[in-house]
């Protein structure tokens, strides 16, 4: 999977982020795909879908959660990439 996020140029800044957290990746194939948030329990904090397109670009606002580990899933059509992120 690590070679799929190299090849997508998947980048989720700042990590440990404070309250704004920005992820983008190229979507060439204009797959559909969603990005969800996990605590560390594994409960879901936010999701949302995305439109079809070549670059996603978004920014997620953090401030309303407590400081601690999460894990961002992005899906892109049938592959999940998981990156862990920090809190502060």
């Amino acid at each position: 999977m690590e070679e799929f996020a190299k090849a997508v140029d998947l980048k989720v800044y700042p990590n440990p982020v404070k309250d704004i957290l920005n992820i983008s990746f190229d979507n060439p194939d204009r797959a559909k795909s969603s990005i969800q948030i996990l605590d560390s329990r594994g409960a879901e904090v936010y999701r949302t879908t995305l439109n079809p397109g070549s670059t996603v670009e978004k920014q997620i606002s953090l401030d309303h959660l407590q400081k601690g580990n999460y894990l961002v899933k992005i899906k892109i059509g049938n592959r999940v990439i998981n990156q862990k992120i920090a809190k502060l």
